[in-house]
């Protein structure tokens, strides 16, 4: 009848409504484990609303029912496939996930979390995968409300992936802890952004290994900013050491020291390790202009061996970029560094004792005995380098110090480089107490600089002290008639970037230009000239 079918109508209309907030919006939920059971319940407000009445499911089943934009609350610690999901224990995360300060989750080897919305924790333990959301650019966040615990730590003893996660607000945000006796490897970071983590004793508080590592380790494409107290720690000196790691397409920027003890302000490859392969990224910006209380460098590869540093964008960083020593037992050789650009870094800022590392390239021996560097630094390009004034007399763009009589250097290449526009010497030779033998290989360099810098105490005979002559202050290719134009020890170009073919100074953007006054000629500008005349009828 019209009035029964009014009055269903009404009805279905009114069961719809009250679905809509949940449907559009999510619900609320509380998951709890109660001997050994896992109950969840809809719209309860505490974890003491949950009770063995309410439903049985998993974690799976409680985050299904928050639903998406929803809020799941963990209240229970949970660790097995039974409790996680029922199947494998591998979670799909689709609403927010809030975990209590006494509640973990400890997921099976073989299994994971899988991130489209968000986690919010104090505590947690083991190993995520996360998984960038289809339909938007934004990561899933996972934070932490106490920034005395680390986000993620645990794992096996290697082979596991962390990706596209954006993670933030912890003392460390993604750490492994072992011991040096253990079998570690193939860990792979990947895709993610990683934020604004650390104390001020983190050591490590974007990506710190505290172990030691077999090889197979890769970090690639992830932005790591804004983190204090060293972002990247890849083992510990002397004790857990790392083998062959790869870091490639990182940004790293805001990344700073506030203690005064990190030896290396943005990666930190430990004394002893080996193998560093360190290629395509970018470092700007990191460290404090303001007040620079450093103990290391950007990226400290003191007293490890055949690292490998090539193709790096490195510039407006407030300290000196590579330490490169022999000391506290660990040799430093075989390494191979060409092809970076190196600009406006260092610092200006009197730091007494600190100074010298304000150097791009600092080599102490330390050791007691000598040290064969067996190392190469060649065909890179380095502008505007920054030295307090108060240094300017020991100084140099490459600092090279034996710290005792018997701290003998030897097996030091420095060729091919473009040195420009720096404000004091471009390599110093510092021999200390006893007068050790320094041996430095230094020649086919260009150096040059309207800022003081000059060629410093070492210099080779092919050395050029000319305007290298760049396309432009930013643009660091090679003009045509440059002198380090088939000036380098090989023949071919020096410094990091290449020729730049014939270009049109016009100020114009001609057809085979990719910008104004980059890569056309001026024969192939076809001038603007008047349209042929219309006729209108």
């Amino acid at each position: 009848m019209p009035g029964h079918a009014i009055a269903m109508n009404k009805l279905c209309y009114i069961l719809l409504l009250s679905l809509i907030p949940q449907m559009c919006f999510g619900a609320t939920v509380y998951i709890k484990l109660i001997d050994g059971v896992v109950y969840y319940k809809s719209g309860a407000t505490s974890c003491n609303d949950v009770t063995a009445g309410d439903t049985p499911g998993t974690l799976q089943a409680g985050i299904t029912a928050a639903g998406a934009g929803g809020d799941a609350y963990l209240c229970s610690s949970l660790s097995t496939a039974a409790q996680l999901d029922g199947i494998d224990g591998t979670v799909e995360l689709t609403s927010n996930l809030y975990i209590d300060g006494s509640a973990t989750i400890i997921f099976p080897i073989t299994s994971g979390l899988r991130m489209r919305a968000n986690m919010i924790l104090s505590a947690f333990n083991y190993s995520i995968a996360g998984e960038k959301p289809v339909s938007t650019d934004t990561l899933p966040t996972l934070t932490v409300s106490d920034p005395t615990y680390t986000i993620v730590n645990g794992f096996g003893t290697g082979g596991w992936e962390i990706s596209n996660i954006h993670f933030t607000g912890a003392k460390r945000a993604i750490s492994q802890t072992g011991s040096a006796q253990a079998t570690y490897g193939n860990r792979w970071i990947h895709h993610c952004l990683i934020d604004n983590n650390g104390s001020s004793d983190s050591m490590g508080s974007a990506i710190n290994f505290a172990t030691g590592s077999d090889g197979g380790d890769i970090i690639e494409y992830n932005t790591i900013s804004h983190n204090v107290d060293t972002a990247v720690k890849l083992g510990n000196d002397s004790t857990y050491l790392s083998t062959a790691p790869i870091i490639r397409y990182n940004n790293f920027f805001g990344n700073t020291c506030v203690t005064g003890t990190c030896e290396g302000h943005v990666v930190d490859f430990p004394i002893g390790s080996t193998g560093l392969q360190l290629y395509g990224n970018e470092f700007y910006n990191n460290a404090d202009a303001i007040n620079p209380t450093y103990s290391g460098y950007m990226i400290s590869i003191d007293g490890t061996s055949n690292c490998v540093i090539y193709n790096n964008n490195i510039h407006d960083n407030n300290i000196g970029v590579f330490g490169m020593s022999a000391q506290l037992g660990g040799t430093s050789t075989g390494h191979h560094i060409y092809k970076n650009i190196l600009s406006d870094n260092g610092f200006i800022v009197d730091q007494a004792a600190l100074n010298y590392l304000s150097a791009a390239f600092f080599l102490k021996n330390s050791l007691g005995v000598a040290n064969d560097f067996n190392s190469s630094i060649y065909n890179n390009t380095i502008v505007g380098h920054k030295t307090p004034i108060a240094y300017y007399i020991d100084a140099g763009v490459f600092d090279i110090i034996s710290f005792t009589g018997n701290d003998i250097i030897s097996g030091l290449i420095i060729r091919d480089n473009i040195i420009y526009n720096h404000d004091s010497a471009s390599i110093s030779v510092h021999r200390n107490a006893g007068n050790a033998s320094i041996t430095v290989t230094d020649d086919y360099n260009l150096c040059y600089s309207v800022n003081g810098g000059t060629i410093g105490d070492e210099g080779g005979e092919n050395d050029v002290l000319l305007d290298p002559q760049f396309i432009s202050p930013t643009d660091y290719r090679l003009r045509e008639n440059s002198p380090a134009r088939f000036a380098a020890s090989d023949g071919g170009d020096m410094g990091a970037l290449p020729y730049a073919p014939p270009t049109c100074f016009d100020g114009i953007q001609n057809q085979d230009e990719t910008e104004v006054d980059n890569g056309g000629v001026c024969i192939d500008h076809i001038p603007p000239h008047a349209p042929a005349s219309v006729t209108i009828k």
